[in-house]
């Protein structure tokens, strides 16, 4: 009879047993889909982290150009204004105006020069200039010419080696230009990494 209690007793020990690791499985895989989770979540955040390193902002760019008498290769380098300005009818485009800044290095010489990507600068013979603010908050005016040709999108600076040595001193510069039914506008642009920039102490 003891044994047979015995026995009885053994069994229900040996269920219990199955019971609980039965109850406890579920939890265990709770467990390991939470860590699972929390492994992907760290591996998301390493790679978002390494997504905001600082892309570098390039403002100036370059292109050959090729003189179409003498074949002669020379360079330009160009920076698109940050801002747009809208103008009205007949120069209105979607987005605005866009002016470009503009140095042609070439043997004989080097240009500056501004473009606009859609309206009229007014350039008369005996008035003609712009003007432009830079990191001082100095304004200065710099007498221009009209283009060769009669081009109303552009205007020549008369004294490129001054503006660009004034270009290279500055970071941030606001070019005041002044244009047909709309007056003189502004545009802003970043300078600092013109090339062959002199360094600053």
């Amino acid at each position: 009879m003891v044994f047979l209690i015995f026995v009885g007793v053994l069994i229900l020990l040996l269920f219990i047993g199955k019971v609980s690791k039965k109850q406890e499985a579920p939890s265990q895989a709770v467990n390991s889909t939470k860590e699972s989770t929390d492994n992907l979540k760290n591996d998301v955040v390493k790679e978002v982290e390494v997504k905001k390193e600082p892309v570098a902002v390039i403002n100036w760019h370059n292109q050959p150009t090729k003189d179409s008498v003498t074949g002669e290769i020379g360079e330009i380098f160009y920076n698109t204004s940050k801002n747009h300005v809208n103008f009205p009818f007949p120069y209105n485009v979607d987005g605005g105006s866009v002016l470009n800044l503009v140095f042609r290095k070439r043997k004989q010489g080097t240009d500056a020069y501004v473009v606009i990507s859609k309206g009229q600068i007014v350039c008369g013979y005996s008035d003609c200039s712009i003007r432009t603010k830079g990191d001082n908050g100095k304004v200065k005016t710099w007498p221009a010419s009209s283009e060769a040709s009669g081009k109303s999108d552009m205007i020549f600076i008369d004294n490129p080696k001054s503006f660009e040595k004034y270009i290279k001193s500055n970071k941030k510069i606001t070019i005041g230009v002044t244009f047909y039914q709309s007056g003189e506008q502004g545009f802003d642009f970043d300078v600092a990494d013109y090339p062959e920039q002199t360094k600053k102490k």
